[in-house]
């Protein structure tokens, strides 16, 4: 049986067992729908399609339109109509799209926490860094810590600033070497400083400068990357310079694109020195000397502000605090707590 348009019936056409007419499952107080349901309806209205929802699924067509059957008739209220040959969501199915998404969201944040767990459970220790940390001095302690504590696995990811600040907070990591966190949820011991450089294209005329005004620089426009980094950067530079208004005129995912759009003439960038400093001397990028201003931020180990670590964490913490690689040693190294 098909409607006007050639397509199977919704199981919420109007019809005189309409789901608004059956009565209310058990006594009255509704359980909640199994997450199955709600991830088959959420991508019925993301697709606009039964048969790729039951292709998705591997179900039938029937099958998927029984399920949102099952779902019209718990909360009775219609939650699909048809609008031509679109699928669209009634006011009481954008209200269950929305609440769908977040239980579902929620559930594979609790699946990732429990999988956090059970990892520390058997003895990992998961680490979140920094590209250039991941890449400079970490490896080393990692092997060392292998060695001295074999029955530990130890599992580093590798990201942004921001996405590990992210990963800290929803529990997917134990603790992370990056730059310093600004939430209060999260505590940071510091390592060393970094210094910052203010990077532009080599073709800009500042470039060719031997020292810049803080005014000058004030009116150069900025690209900045990622969205707290970005921020706390902004700051920095802006502190140094004695003055706010700096301008900013694009933001981008992250630092490899930040030297990208830098390159390409897009506006002047701040970033770290070991970052850039290969960059500058093949002539790719460079260095703006700004009169009076030296910046440089924080590289720390940052946790979670609440909770404990475990041993394992706790010892390749201790690693990483009594160690002493070149990496650190050729910046400027800071009192360690």
């Amino acid at each position: 049986m098909t409607d006007r348009n050639g397509l199977p019936p919704l199981a919420s056409s109007h019809s005189p067992n309409d789901v608004r007419n059956r009565p209310v499952l058990g006594d009255g107080r509704k359980k909640s729908m199994d997450n199955f349901n709600l991830r088959v309806f959420i991508q019925v209205l993301d697709q606009g399609s039964l048969s790729a929802v039951a292709k998705a699924f591997s179900m039938r067509v029937s099958g998927v339109s029984m399920l949102i059957s099952r779902l019209e008739a718990h909360y009775g209220v219609e939650l699909i109509a048809r609008e031509g040959r679109a699928i669209v969501p009634t006011t009481a199915g954008e209200i269950l799209y929305e609440h769908a998404k977040e239980t579902i969201e929620a559930e594979h944040r609790l699946e990732q926490e429990m999988d956090f767990a059970r990892e520390v459970d058997r003895g990992w220790v998961r680490i979140g860094a920094i590209r250039r940390i991941a890449d400079g001095f970490l490896p080393l302690i990692v092997d060392r810590f292998r060695e001295s504590h074999p029955g530990v696995s130890v599992r580093v990811e590798v990201g942004t600033s921001d996405l590990l600040g992210d990963m800290l907070l929803t529990r997917r990591e134990e603790f992370g070497c990056t730059v310093a966190q600004t939430d209060q949820g999260l505590t940071n011991t510091p390592l060393y400083r970094e210094r910052l450089l203010i990077v532009t294209a080599p073709n800009d005329p500042l470039a060719a400068r031997q020292a810049v005004s803080t005014q000058e620089i004030l009116r150069q426009p900025f690209v900045m990357a990622g969205r707290r980094s970005g921020l706390h950067r902004r700051a920095l530079l802006e502190k140094a310079l004695g003055r706010s208004g700096l301008i900013v005129t694009r933001e981008v995912a992250d630092q490899e694109a930040l030297k990208e759009a830098v390159r390409g003439g897009l506006g002047c960038g701040l970033l770290p020195q070991t970052l850039v400093e290969s960059d500058v001397r093949d002539g790719l990028l460079a260095e703006i000397p700004v009169d009076g201003v030296s910046l440089v931020e924080e590289i720390c180990l940052v946790r979670r502000s609440r909770g404990h670590l475990s041993s394992g964490a706790m010892a390749f913490c201790a690693e990483i605090l009594d160690s002493r690689e070149p990496a650190l040693v050729d910046r400027e190294v800071i009192d360690r707590t």
